[in-house]
């Protein structure tokens, strides 16, 4: 079946998932993907979408499909390793790949673990915080700040125009202002880097922008604008995985208190509850467009050449076919192939230390504020006492989520919570 009469083949369409209720809870209309005949389907002219875990290893693991071809030429972004296809994907992904190695990550671990010690004492005493604005997004924010050379103060600014440019809003949002909006973010993050990028000319660092204007000026392995669209990228993926793996972790095990209770009793199952926590609420749920530069056979359907695929990571990883109750939270679950961190070359080169901030992080937050709970809205107390004197409850109701408004990336906009005072 080509596209030409894959339209309405699938059980669940585009239309559905951009919903209000797909963006606060997808899962449901990837389970239908995945039970209906029709787990590849067509978006609109030439553009598809693959749902079951081996498709779309598939698709990011396959050389046919292109990055190059898809990405934006108005946006140097498109000059990062993320829109390229070898050789340029190789040498750009050559001249990072050590700040990111194994042994690299294991010397940040000290560091990594002072960060999160840092803003714990700020909150511990309080009881209370918002966990998104207080802890997920300040520890990868202090840890890229440190592997990249940029100064904290700078960092409200460089997480606005990130927030910005993964937006894509549910159906029937002003594309349009979306797409302004992303642009102004692109634009502020060039004009951004690339006066960052003349400051360490003059006054070089022992960071790794330093170093990747040292491979242009010294080596010429590199152009200027693919170090701004590699800073570009370092920053929008170094800290938008980590925070929304946080977040999606805490917010998981506090609405599945048995495994919470479980881990609490044996930490060591902190990396495995971590594999789950990417697995079930993973915080990137689909791959960016790749293009097919010649007829591509996949889920029983033929592709044909210029068309864009998606890979929906978040069906993935909830396909039966691979994890048996796939729908369970199971922070002991073995094994846990998940596809969270993609597959292939352009798999997330950050992967491990998103794992090793993610581990140090709950690790010493359990330590350190002991259970936490979702933080309640405390009823007004003239409206309390009326209850009391009715004998109705009085109970404290916990706050509606809200998520952040992308089809690509999961993540929770706040996440209050609290925990017995230290």
């Amino acid at each position: 079946m080509t596209a030409s009469d894959a339209d309405g083949a699938a059980a669940t369409h585009v239309s559905e998932l951009t919903s209000p209720e797909f963006l606060a809870n997808p899962y449901p209309a990837f389970a239908r993907l995945l039970a209906s005949e029709g787990p590849v389907f067509v978006k609109a002219e030439r553009a598809w979408f693959v749902s079951r875990y081996d498709d779309v290893a598939a698709v990011l693991r396959d050389p046919r499909l292109s990055k190059r071809e898809q990405a934006s030429q108005t946006s140097l972004l498109s000059q990062s390793m993320l829109f390229q296809d070898p050789p340029n994907h190789t040498r750009l992904r050559n001249l990072v790949s050590a700040a990111f190695a194994p042994a690299r990550v294991r010397a940040m671990e000290p560091r990594i673990a002072a960060i999160a010690d840092a803003i714990l004492d700020r909150v511990a005493a309080r009881g209370r915080m918002d966990f998104m604005a207080e802890f997920a997004l300040p520890l990868p924010v202090a840890v890229m700040s440190d592997l990249l050379g940029i100064a904290e103060e700078d960092w409200a600014d460089l997480h606005r125009w990130s927030a910005s440019f993964v937006v894509s809003g549910p159906a029937g949002a002003d594309g349009d202002a979306i797409r302004r909006a992303q642009g102004d973010a692109i634009a502020s993050m060039t004009d951004y880097f690339r006066r960052h990028i003349e400051a360490l000319r003059t006054r070089p660092r022992n960071d790794l922008i330093t170093a990747l204007v040292d491979a242009h000026d010294s080596q010429g392995r590199l152009t200027t604008d693919e170090i701004i669209g590699t800073c570009m990228l370092l920053l929008i993926a170094g800290h938008e995985t980590t925070m929304n793996l946080l977040g999606n972790g805490l917010f998981t095990l506090l609405r599945h208190p048995s495994q919470y209770a479980r881990l609490r009793e044996a930490p060591d199952l902190v990396p495995a509850a971590v594999e789950e926590m990417l697995r079930y609420e993973s915080p990137v749920q689909r791959s960016t467009f790749r293009m097919t530069m010649e007829p591509f056979d996949i889920g029983g359907r033929t592709i044909e050449a210029g068309s864009a695929v998606v890979a929906l990571i978040g069906a993935a990883n909830r396909d039966p076919a691979v994890f048996p109750a796939p729908d369970r939270f199971d922070i002991e679950r073995a094994p846990n192939r998940h596809l969270a961190f993609g597959v292939g070359i352009h798999a997330c080169l950050g992967a491990a230390l998103a794992r090793t901030e993610a581990r140090i992080g709950f690790t010493r937050a359990f330590a350190r504020l002991g259970e936490m709970r979702f933080a309640a809205t405390q009823p007004d107390s003239l409206l309390s006492g009326l209850r009391r004197a009715l004998g109705l409850s009085t109970s404290r109701k916990t706050p509606p989520f809200r998520w952040r408004p992308s089809t690509m990336v999961r993540g929770l906009q706040t996440l209050p919570v609290e925990w017995s005072r230290c």
